[in-house]
Formats: C-alpha cells, sequence, structure tokens
C-alpha cells in the first residue's frame, strides 16, 4: 500500500514568491539605495544630483539616455518613498499574472512613452507660447510614470467582469489628479495610463506560476499492481468541493508500485464521491 502526496513544502514557496516578485523588490532596492547615497550629501549637492536625473527638456537635449535611465529610481524627498507602497504590489501582481519580461517591457514603455510625449507636448507650448519657459530645467523625476502604465495594463487585462469598471476607475483618478494639481506631471500620469490600455491586446496570457497547489492527494492506494483514483481533500483533511468539472488532484509523477508511471494529469474526483476501483 502506497501513498502520493503534492504538499508544496514552505521553503518552495518562499523561493517560488521570490521570483514571482524579483522585477519589483530589486526595482523597490534600487530606489532605497540611491535614495540613501543622496541622502548623506549636502542639500546642494543633493539638489545638483536630482537635477542631473531629471528628464527636462534640457537634459534630454543632452544626455537623453542617461536620464531616462536615472530618473526611474531616483525620488526626491523622503514623503516620496511612499509610492513604493504601490509599486512593490503592483509590479509583483503584474509579474505573477503576466510574467516578467511583460512587466519590465510595459514599465519601459510607459516610463519612457510618457516622458517623450510630455517634453512633446512642452516643445509645442513653448513654440506657442503657452508654457512657462522655465520647464526648460524642471525637476521630472520618480516612477510614476511606468508605475502608472503596468497599472492601466493590469486592469484592461484584468477578469473580463471587472475590467469596464477598472479602466473606468483608473481614467476617473488619473484625472482627479490632473485637476487637482494640473502640470506636465499629471499629464504624463494620463499618458502612462493611456499606453498600458493601448498594450493591453498585446500582453500575454495571465498565468499561474508561483501559485501553491491547494488540493493534496491524501488517501492511500489500493491494490498492489497499480495506483487506485482517489478524492481530493484539502489541507484540512476536509473533502474537496470544487465541481467536478475543476475536482483534478495533481500528483506526483515517478513509478508506481506495479511498475507503472503515473501521468501528468493526476488524478481526478468524480461529482465529489470517493471510489476507488484497484485492478
Amino acid at each position: 500500500m502506497s501513498a502520493v502526496t503534492t504538499a508544496v513544502a514552505p521553503h518552495s514557496r518562499v523561493r517560488t514568491g521570490g521570483r514571482a516578485c524579483d522585477v519589483a523588490l530589486v526595482h523597490a532596492g534600487l530606489v532605497l539605495v540611491v535614495f540613501a547615497g543622496l541622502w548623506f550629501l549636502p542639500a546642494a549637492d543633493r539638489a545638483r544630483a536630482v537635477l542631473a536625473a531629471s528628464t527636462n527638456l534640457d537634459n534630454l537635449a543632452v544626455h537623453p539616455l542617461r536620464v531616462l535611465l536615472l530618473s526611474a529610481v531616483v525620488v526626491p524627498s523622503g514623503p516620496g518613498l511612499l509610492v513604493l507602497g504601490l509599486l512593490v504590489p503592483v509590479l509583483a501582481l503584474a509579474q505573477r499574472r503576466l510574467g516578467r519580461a511583460a512587466t519590465f517591457g510595459a514599465f519601459a514603455v510607459g516610463h519612457v512613452g510618457a516622458t517623450g510625449v510630455v517634453a512633446g507636448l512642452l516643445l509645442a507650448g513653448l513654440r506657442l507660447g503657452w508654457v512657462d519657459p522655465s520647464v526648460r530645467s524642471a525637476v521630472d523625476v520618480g516612477v510614476s510614470y511606468g508605475l502608472a502604465c503596468v497599472a492601466g495594463l493590469l486592469v484592461a487585462s484584468g477578469p473580463r467582469r471587472w475590467r469596464t469598471a477598472g479602466v473606468v476607475g483608473a481614467v476617473a483618478v488619473a484625472l482627479l489628479a490632473l485637476a487637482v494639481d494640473p502640470g506636465f506631471t499629471g499629464v504624463g500620469h494620463l499618458v502612462a495610463l493611456g499606453l498600458g490600455l493601448v498594450l493591453a491586446p498585446l500582453a500575454p496570457p495571465a498565468q499561474g506560476a508561483g501559485r501553491p497547489r491547494r488540493w493534496e492527494v491524501t488517501r492511500p492506494a489500493r491494490g498492489g499492481t497499480r495506483e487506485a483514483p482517489s478524492s481530493c481533500r484539502d489541507r484540512r483533511g476536509r473533502p474537496g468541493r470544487e465541481p467536478a468539472r475543476r475536482q483534478r488532484c495533481r500528483g506526483v509523477g515517478g513509478a508506481l508500485p506495479g511498475g507503472a508511471r503515473r501521468g501528468a494529469g493526476g488524478v481526478r474526483g468524480v461529482r465529489g464521491r470517493r471510489r476507488a476501483h484497484a485492478r
């Protein structure tokens, strides 16, 4: 008599959880390291360093690549670190659902794309006399453009029953922020959110990587040659209550007592009834 169990070890859950949000953790770590380095500088040197990393028109005209990279990890003040409370869960959720490449790509598109659109609008406004010339050397750093794009991608590629409400709510929040604090930064957030909505049809399908298995095979096999089907039980040992079409116990592939191999499909429960057929 043998038994097969598909329990997920705690250490494997920790490793899987870390891999599922490494983009968020690495980015947040870089922001904290840069902020700590700036904090120990004198106030004048700190202001010059932040201004040198800003994606304003003057810097974009001279060192576009450098300022695009630096501005994504620079937070000018302590209260600005509160944005990490949104950055980490949003990027972690995006990576868990869409993958590492899609998350990183969406953040880059939002950060670079919104910066480029805002720079073009500012140039047009300067030529028409609608914008003050001081915007050429304004401070514009942070992670908010990329964060807005990833958030837009998440709500536009989420479950269908919540998709419309999520998109409307996200756009309403961006418009409200622009109304409260009008300026090119608010326009950049709105543009980045729109880029995320546009990227949604190109996003990969949601994946379940990193999710722990919920159901276990706890009933031992009967007979001496082949393993018998068994019912699904949750972690507390209670019979599974999922519908019959979804009751599937994932087993561990390997040799069975009779020398046969267990299939990758696992064992299927039949309408919640525990039945075993030994052969």
